[in-house]
């Protein structure tokens, strides 16, 4: 591609995808946003390591589209008057791939760990998903390495890198598929006979499959379009997306948890009670007992009464 007609072909292929990629990506961030935000609104009695390894996670995906937004400028305004500097690939977009790899990697091991609690110690299944997310995310940064060293857009080094960069995605696919196998075999091996659970243990496998046919699509479709199209730039929208797919079905997973309660047993999530505790001199215990020896109304079904008993200066309630 020696010839300005060739050169600009290329470039106007990777604005297009990189204008899609970007819309698409940050549509996917909106509602990581959101799923962030009802995650720590919903649960704040999650464990503090769980809930900073959201918060992480949210802060990664906001990097790469940080990183994302500035290849852009960099593409449109930046290199404006000299259309041929767009040849040189921004650092940020090389920097952002290397930080999707990294998301890539943290979500399979969390998953990883869900997998080894739920079996019960199964240290073949969890540990074969630990090696490939961290053979994934090797391989994928010797490739970012490769591309920072070489990052002209039309050298056969770029190309390599690309194409090794995309057949790793394979790797994470296979993590990938036994993660999902994983949850799909323990939660049915846990279900009890009971109705209302084994519902519950359905929808969980539901949503299990539906989270790995949604990341295995994506880098499938990252996979294909880096090998069989090793000249063009079909594979940049889903290298923008593939990182913000992942936080998105495990902030997706942790979030369910209110709702299947929701759906599962047919009433709305209980509000906390709290309780608080008061020592009652002998004639306020008195006084309430007066008050609380109350029964419901002749033409109800139930009658509750209260009674206090009053020992010295303690009190003991009863519901009858």
């Amino acid at each position: 591609m020696d010839t300005p007609t060739d050169l600009l072909d290329s470039l106007q292929e990777i604005f297009a995808c990189g204008i899609v990629g970007y819309a698409i990506a940050t549509t996917i961030y909106g509602i990581t946003v959101l799923q962030t935000y009802m995650y720590f609104r919903r649960y704040p009695r999650d464990r503090p390591s769980l809930k900073a390894f959201v918060g992480v996670l949210w802060i990664l995906d906001t990097l790469t589209t940080v990183l994302m937004s500035h290849a852009l400028y960099a593409f449109f305004v930046l290199n404006l008057k000299d259309l041929v500097r767009d040849v040189d690939l921004p650092w940020s977009f090389t920097l952002e791939n290397g930080v999707t790899d990294l998301i890539t990697a943290m979500v399979q091991c969390y998953f990883a760990e869900r997998l080894w609690r739920l079996s019960q110690g199964n240290k073949v299944l969890s540990g074969a998903i630990v090696i490939l997310a961290l053979i994934t995310l090797a391989l994928c940064t010797e490739g970012t390495v490769k591309v920072f060293s070489n990052h002209n857009l039309l050298s056969d080094t770029f190309r390599k890198s690309l194409v090794l960069g995309g057949s790793v995605q394979g790797v994470a696919v296979l993590g990938d598929i036994l993660i999902t196998g994983g949850l799909c075999y323990y939660l049915a091996t846990n279900k009890g006979g009971h109705g209302r659970i084994d519902t519950l243990f359905n929808k969980l496998i539901a949503y299990a499959v539906e989270r790995g046919v949604l990341t295995c699509a994506v880098q499938t479709l990252y996979l294909i379009m880096s090998v069989a199209y090793p000249e063009r730039f079909y594979f940049v929208p889903f290298a923008m997306i593939v990182a913000k797919m992942y936080v998105n079905t495990l902030l997706a997973s942790l979030n369910v948890r209110g709702s299947m309660d929701k759906r599962t047993w047919g009433e709305e999530e209980p509000s906390p009670i709290q309780f608080t505790s008061r020592t009652w001199s002998p004639l306020e215990a008195a006084q309430a007992s007066a008050k609380a020896n109350v029964s419901a109304p002749s033409g109800s079904a139930t009658q509750i009464g209260f009674s206090v008993e009053v020992t010295s200066d303690e009190t003991r309630t009863t519901v009858s």
